[in-house]
Parts: C-alpha cells; structure tokens; sequence
C-alpha cells in the first residue's frame, strides 16, 4: 500500500530506555525533525514509525538518532537491515561493486536501507542437493587473498581450477558486512547484510549458482561469538571509555567469561 514501517527494539537490561528516537534520512537531512519522531510501544520496548507514499523502486538509506534529554545522542543503523553502508565503501572498485551508493556525507556511522521492489536473481539451480554431506572435499576461501581483484569476480574466474581440484565443497570466510572493507570477516557489525567488498548480492548469488553447477557446495563460516562495537546491539549500550559493553547491555557480556574472546561477546546464557 505505499507504506513501510520500521521497528527498532531499545530497552535495557533494566527495562529502561531513551528519552528519544527519530528516523533520519536523506528525508529529514540526516537531522531531528519533528515529523520524523519515532512512536513508542512500551510494552514490546519498541520505537516504531510508518513511512507513507515510499517508492516501491527506490532505495531508502536511514538510521535510528537515539538520545537522552540533555544527554549523549547517537545514530545507529538497524541490526536487522539487509544491507549495510559505511564510509569505507569509497574504497570499493567500481568493477567489484557497480552503481555502490555514494556515503551521505551528513552523517556517520553505520547506514542501513531497502528498497520495496528489490531485483531477483533467475537461479540456472533450483534444485541443488549435496550428494553425501558426509564426504566432502573442503577448500577453505577468502575473497580477498584468493586472486589479484579481491574479489567475487576473480573467484568466478578460478571455479574451473577449484573443480579440477577434485573439491565438491567451498567454505567462505565471514561474509557478512564486517567494519571497514579490508579484513578476514571475524568483525561483523551485521548479520543480514553482506560484505559489500567482494561484491553485490547477486554476485554472491552467482558464485552460488555456478558453485552448484560444477556439484559444489557452498559453506559460510559465520561469527555468532561476538561482534564489533559497530553493531547496534553492542553499540547502544556501549561504554566508550572503558571500550567494554555496559552493565546494562541486555545482550552482551561487560567481560567474556572465557579467555578465547575478541572484540565483544554474545551472552549466550
């Protein structure tokens, strides 16, 4: 009907919250602006507002400004959002990443968006199966080290070698948007969203599609440990002194109880 509402979960560990949420955009010039104040379910814990009159064919980049009267203000990208835009996207090629979005320069931070009317990718393998998942063959890959281009493209050009290898697996390292455009993927800031540095999303779709093609599967190694202060889960309730999630932080760990911990852990208690 026009319209998309979007919900973003605020409550701490003490079942308080912010003052205040609004959603900005290029909309509201990345700024406060009264028609763009969040309304509140205090019962879900839950600011939510509806957009009306959305073009179902343009993408709508946005973030959640949340602030305490008198107190810190911070904007924050949606934990849930399928894709996911940073200041770092400038350093991505144009032939890795065509048409990438230039990053508002009114804002900072993580950026989230949709779009209504999102492309769909025509699978040539709709009915792939593994033939014994108990016999497979693993090549362990980053895009990055894998060819000189870094990235999707480059890796599609090296499935014909990969299958004379005699594998009938490839397992990715973290492709989730991770924080900066250059890392081995163990720093994810967003588990829906993937890393725009090795490609679009029907680029992952293809290397998918021609992996199944050749009788290869495909396993994402994904990080479910921890996750970089950049995620808003962490970061809305975050202490940036001590570099450490807050007392209050309803899902992450002040310390990790365990000594194998990096950046900040999921408690999974």
């Amino acid at each position: 009907d026009g319209s998309v509402t979007l919900v973003f979960y605020a409550k701490d560990k003490n079942n308080k919250r912010y003052d205040y949420c609004y959603l900005i955009g290029e909309f509201s010039n990345w700024d406060r602006q009264d028609e763009y104040v969040m309304n509140r379910d205090e019962q879900a814990g839950c600011w939510w507002y509806t957009m009306t009159d959305v073009d179902p064919d343009k993408e709508y980049m946005f973030q959640y400004y949340v602030g305490n009267i008198g107190g810190d203000r911070r904007r924050y990208a949606d934990p849930y959002s399928e894709i996911m835009y940073e200041s770092y996207d400038q350093y991505v090629p144009a032939t890795t990443y065509p048409d990438l979005p230039k990053f508002p320069s009114k804002t900072s931070g993580a950026v989230s968006a949709f779009q209504v009317n999102r492309p769909e990718y025509n699978w040539e393998v709709e009915d792939y199966q593994i033939e014994d998942e108990n016999d497979l063959i693993i090549y362990e890959l980053l895009f990055r080290d894998f060819t000189a281009t870094k990235d999707i493209n480059g890796a599609l050009e090296k499935l014909d070698y990969l299958e004379g290898l005699g594998i009938n697996a490839i397992e990715l390292m973290p492709i989730q948007e991770f924080d900066g455009a250059d890392s081995w993927g163990y720093n994810p800031i967003a588990y829906f969203a993937l890393e725009k540095a090795y490609g679009t999303r029907e680029m992952y779709k293809k290397f998918i599609d021609e992996c199944h093609k050749r009788g290869i599967a495909v396993i994402v190694d994904v990080v479910y440990n921890h996750v970089h202060e950049k995620h808003p889960m962490a970061g809305l309730y975050f202490d940036w002194s001590s570099y450490k999630p807050t007392s209050n932080n309803p899902w992450f760990n002040v310390t990790a109880p365990h000594p194998f911990s990096v950046f900040h852990d999921w408690n999974h208690e």
